[in-house]
């Protein structure tokens, strides 16, 4: 680029004395002709010679820039246009002239470097949203997060400064950058109270955490449950029973909120209410909640908390001693499994059901691990 306006003083100094308005309005009419006939290469040559013979000063000189700039487009020649986007910021050019020619290569360029800058250029000087959003978006696909926090603030692009933000694990610039909301679109707001809420937690501060989540218009499943937990472990019953049955709608997560439901009103000591979510985790699939809510329900009624009734069972073995049916449980590692008296002696029950049919589901399971072929479901009252 040096090379070039090192040419364009020469010249320009040694044509000039020896120009005339008659040479250069010969000059702008070839121009013009050729530019209007498509012949690029030509409008190309003569533009160059135009600029170098014309004073700074010309009427008709921006509108060759403008040319020039053009048939660089036409004829892909975009090195050549990136010179002379540097030679006209070097020079008195409006800012109309320098925006025509920056959008010129912004539709060209393959350089997202290249691009970015201009489109930043172009935002600039003509205060256009489209070309800043344009230059972050090109960022955020490049994970350029350093660069795209240090793009202008607006509205439109804020929430992905925020996003970068996170990614960079700036945690305190992104709360601090969250202060005003009303710098941020109204339909983002949910987007950037989710990543201030997560930095809280980031940044060890789950109170702070969990108010700022509280905010959310639409929740996610993980957030419904970190709320339901931190609500519940801070013994705030009321709103931790709330979001727990928020999450009973959510297939994966309904067993874990029946459960603590369940303790929520153990805690209440409405033990009836505990019993019948505990119960009806006794329908769920197996899972971990299933076999706590068993054990849960032998406990209540152990401690003759709540009144007998019948349910389900499979009777695996009978002893005359409950010790050699406990030890029966420990040696097959059979958490699903309790005993239970039964006449004189004292059975080995695994899984508890609500129907007959939920048991027989069960058993060639329990067959195979116990490798026991005759067993039944059994009804039993506790």
């Amino acid at each position: 680029m040096k090379k070039f306006l090192f040419s364009v003083v020469i010249f320009f100094s040694f044509s000039y004395a020896q120009s005339s308005q008659d040479e250069l309005k010969r000059l702008l009419a070839v121009i013009q002709g050729t530019f209007n006939d498509k012949v690029y290469t030509l409008t190309i040559q003569k533009a160059k010679e135009y600029l170098l013979k014309a004073p700074e000063n010309d009427p008709y000189r921006e509108k060759v820039i403008k040319i020039l700039a053009y048939s660089y487009a036409q004829t892909n020649k975009i090195d050549k246009l990136l010179d002379l986007i540097e030679y006209v910021e070097e020079t008195n050019v409006s800012k109309e002239t320098k925006s025509y020619i920056y959008k010129l290569a912004v539709a060209k360029l393959q350089d997202n470097e290249k691009k970015v800058k201009l489109l930043l250029k172009l935002y600039e000087y003509e205060n256009k949203d489209d070309y800043l959003i344009a230059a972050t978006n090109i960022l955020y696909k490049k994970k350029d997060w350093e660069k795209l926090i240090t793009l202008p603030d607006n509205k439109k692009i804020n929430h992905l400064k925020i996003y970068a933000l996170y990614k960079l694990g700036k945690y305190k610039d992104l709360v601090k950058f969250t202060e005003n909301l009303n710098n941020f679109e109204e339909d983002k707001k949910d987007f950037v109270l989710y990543y201030k809420g997560m930095s809280y937690l980031k940044l060890g501060n789950k109170e702070k955490a969990a108010a700022t989540l509280e905010l959310l218009k639409n929740k996610k499943p993980e957030i419904i449950k970190f709320l339901a937990s931190y609500y519940f472990k801070n013994k705030k019953y009321e709103k931790a029973e709330k979001y727990f049955k928020s999450l009973l709608s959510f297939k994966e997560e309904k067993p874990y909120a029946l459960f603590y439901l369940g303790l929520i009103f153990e805690k209440k000591k409405d033990y009836k209410k505990a019993l019948s979510y505990y119960k009806e985790l006794l329908r769920e699939k197996d899972n971990k909640f299933r076999v706590l809510a068993l054990q849960k329900i032998l406990t209540l009624k152990a401690k003759k908390l709540v009144h007998k009734e019948n349910y389900y069972s499979i009777r695996v073995v009978l002893y005359k001693k409950e010790e050699t049916a406990v030890n029966y449980i420990k040696k097959h590692k059979l958490e699903e499994c309790f005993v239970y008296p039964f006449k004189q002696f004292y059975g080995v029950y695994c899984g508890l059901y609500l129907d007959e049919k939920d048991a027989k589901k069960d058993l060639e399971k329990f067959k195979q691990k116990l490798k026991i072929k005759d067993i039944l479901p059994v009804k039993i009252s506790i």
